[in-house]
């Protein structure tokens, strides 16, 4: 059986968001306390460690974590395994024979439609009967819906460039690493519409999740075919996210009994870089209503909604690793039976913006209000917020870990692994508010019952935040296989070459977070009312009395990560594993299959 191989993943080591990279299944089973050679590929200094050729195609390692196991409608969520293609390739410099390179391209595209994708148009037309006669037909109905259900468009695309170099007992090392993701939805972003306004302005609203759309009802009177009642909507929602990161990292290897007989010191140091663009194309909503009562009093509105939403992030993190590993030098592979200490700290820096923009005007008029006059209600309402500032912060990582090889069947391992994240974010607040509704009865603007009311409000604050987060893992991992005394000579299922892995690992979690604003500026809700008759009116809430607020929140969570898995080694050059894990507190199942090919 091939040299089971007991690694440190130097990506946890300095906090590399793992959730992008492909892992080995091997590693996932055993919450990272072995590792394979896929994962190799990836680290600046263990790449050098190998010296044969791997090529990647689609049966390379890949996998998939459910969201959910059940969604709302209480079906199976489907995995998109097939969906993702990752191709690489790791060989030795032809002309330098002690360096070596990695490249890997990973390319995901996802469409996700709902029940029905494209455009839904029906048209239906119904008889009901009334309270007074259940044998005689008074209402007609008819009903159009127009639905535009457009796929959620992502597209991800992955690169990682890495180089190792061995130069006596140094191992020098450089990676670059790009990830890239790009998504589209056609749903709203915000709410919409008006939910309650009176009883005449029977008009739905539309939230987060509902996709483009436009519809009509009517009712007429059966005997006359008079409508008395319509209503017509109509929404288009388009939102676009875009997300980049990249990473450059160096690294350094020094062996040879330093500092400590038969151990190994390792320094990394390493510059990231993140964007995340997320911003509504467009979001815009309108309806319109007509209604008939029995004593022949017309009621008509209008309504239009738009809100714009754009946010950015722009980060900086550098960093700084060094980990010694001491090996035991005393079990059936002496590489394997070790104990190590590592310690890396990072400093980031980035600003943010957010910005969002409501516009919302309605009217509506009722005819014959008055004998000679109808009366028409109006608003113009305008409302953008404005969040801008810098952030800053650090974070401190450190772990101390161990491997034993129990016997040429079983190998045990555990660690504990530390982390602190301090984050710190000043921020300008900036929100404008004005509203401007009008009465008019009849068509001309003087009369004491015509009005024209303006609603002002503005606050320019200084906010704070502060973000503290500690986590401690504690993983415990144990890997074996079957004793081949337990096994006869003509073993169908050749169990021995199957490895069976189980692991456990302990998480805690505690956050502290601090949230403070003072107020610099504060224009307290002002209205001025304009009567038809040259009248004015003014009224505010209060004074320009500026106020300052502080909250605290401090959460703990314990939860514990279950992970198993199997791995069949065919031969030297193919082997097969797959893993399972299960996070009791976010309830979320993995699962995932791989296949490794090497020469």
């Amino acid at each position: 059986m091939k040299k089971i191989i007991i690694i440190i993943a130097v990506l946890s080591l300095v906090g590399l968001c793992t959730a992008q990279l492909p892992l080995s299944m091997r590693n996932i089973a055993s919450d990272g306390i072995f590792a394979s050679d896929w994962d190799y590929i990836y680290d600046p200094v263990d790449l050098s460690k190998s010296s044969q050729m791997f090529f990647f195609t689609n049966l390379a390692d890949f996998c998939y974590r459910y969201d959910n196991l059940l969604t709302d409608t209480n079906e199976e969520s489907k995995t998109r395994i097939l969906e993702e293609l990752p191709l690489g390739v790791a060989i030795n410099n032809p002309l330098v024979s002690n360096l070596r390179h990695s490249l890997f391209i990973r390319f995901r595209h996802n469409l996700t439609p709902d029940d029905m994708t494209g455009e839904k148009e029906s048209y239906t037309t119904e008889y009901s009967s009334g309270a007074g006669n259940p044998f005689i037909y008074d209402t007609k109905v008819i009903s159009y819906e127009k639905v535009k259900d457009y796929d959620d468009d992502c597209s991800n695309f992955d690169l990682i460039w890495n180089n190792s170099f061995r130069l006596s007992d140094k191992v020098i090392g450089l990676r670059y690493s790009s990830f890239h993701r790009n998504e589209k939805f056609y749903d709203a972003d915000g709410w919409l519409g008006l939910d309650v306004f009176d009883p005449h302005m029977i008009i739905d609203y539309v939230h987060t999740g509902e996709t483009s759309f436009e519809n009509y009802i009517e009712y007429y009177d059966y005997a006359s075919n008079q409508m008395y009642f319509r209503v017509d909507e109509k929404g288009d929602f388009e939102k676009e996210i875009s997300d980049n990161q990249k990473e450059l990292m160096a690294s350094v290897e020094l062996e040879n009994d330093f500092l400590v007989s038969e151990s190994i010191m390792r320094f990394d140091l390493g510059l990231r870089t993140h964007e995340d663009i997320s911003r509504n194309i467009t979001d815009e909503y309108s309806a319109s209503f007509y209604q008939l009562d029995e004593d022949s009093l017309s009621y008509e509105g209008d309504l239009s909604d738009c809100y714009l939403v754009k946010q950015s992030y722009n980060q900086q993190h550098y960093y700084i690793a060094a980990e010694l590993k001491k090996y035991l030098g005393n079990s059936f592979e002496e590489e394997l039976d070790f104990y190590e200490f590592g310690l890396s700290c990072g400093y980031l820096s980035g600003d943010s913006k957010n910005n969002s923009l409501t516009h919302r005007v309605w009217q509506r008029t009722h005819e014959d209000y008055f004998p000679e006059d109808n009366i028409t209600y109006s608003d113009d309402r305008n409302q953008e917020v404005n969040e801008a500032g810098d952030f800053s912060g650090f974070d401190l990582n450190s772990h101390f870990r161990f491997n034993l090889v129990l016997n040429k069947y079983a190998c045990f391992g555990m660690g504990c692994f530390v982390k602190y994240n301090y984050l710190k974010h000043d921020l300008d607040y900036e929100a404008d508010f004005e509203n401007i509704h009008t009465t008019l009865l009849g068509s001309e603007f003087d009369e004491e019952f015509d009005t024209i009311s303006t609603e002002t409000e503005y606050l320019l604050a200084e906010k704070e935040s502060i973000d503290q987060t500690t986590e401690m893992r504690l993983p415990i991992a144990l890997e074996f296989k079957i004793d081949d005394d337990d096994l006869s000579d003509n073993d169908a299922f050749s169990m021995r070459n199957f490895v069976y892995r189980l692991s456990s690992t302990f998480i805690y979690n505690y956050q502290n977070d601090e949230d403070s604003y003072n107020d610099i500026v504060h224009e307290p809700y002002f209205i001025i009312v304009e009567y038809g008759t040259g009248e004015v009116e003014e009224d505010h809430d209060s004074d320009n009395v500026l106020s300052s607020k502080k909250t605290i929140r401090k959460t703990a969570i314990s939860r514990k990560l279950f992970s198993a898995g199997i791995g069949y080694r065919h031969s030297d050059n193919v082997n097969i594993d797959f893993a399972v894990s299960y996070d009791s507190e976010a309830e979320d199942f993995f699962f995932g299959l791989s296949f490794t090919v090497k020469k």
